[in-house]
């Protein structure tokens, strides 16, 4: 039989914000591990966020050039961002701030493009 956790709270023992997480030698600290930013937008026509945790807005600054608006500000400009398309062949990150990602598509020939499908996640710490 299954067993079945329910809560609507967790805090850490030692420190409140922190939670680890073991399986077998290895540690994980699950506030850590978690995304602190999720953004999937369309980044064509008028660029619009279909879904998102902590992002106000997309900036639209022109071909294949978003920012991302955070609701809360990272810790700090040394989180870990993500960046993910369906048609581009890769980001060029240009400008991380506290309170904002700013990137570049380009497209396989290394021009800018817009993107259809395009998304953020960030990892780290919240301030």
């Amino acid at each position: 039989m299954a067993s079945k956790l329910k809560v609507d709270e967790l805090e850490g023992v030692t420190t409140a914000g922190s939670i680890d997480v073991t399986s077998g030698s290895t540690t994980t600290n699950l506030q850590q591990g978690l995304a602190k930013v999720v953004v999937n937008f369309n980044g064509t026509g008028t660029v619009a966020i279909r879904n998102s945790m902590n992002a106000t807005s997309i900036t639209d600054n022109g071909t294949g050039n978003y920012t991302v608006n955070f609701t809360n500000n990272m810790g700090d400009a040394d989180y870990s961002p993500a960046a993910f398309t369906e048609q581009i062949a890769y980001h060029n990150g240009h400008t991380r701030t506290a309170s904002a990602y700013q990137f570049i598509q380009l497209a396989h020939d290394a021009a800018v493009a817009d993107i259809t499908h395009g998304g953020l996640s960030n990892f780290g710490d919240l301030a």
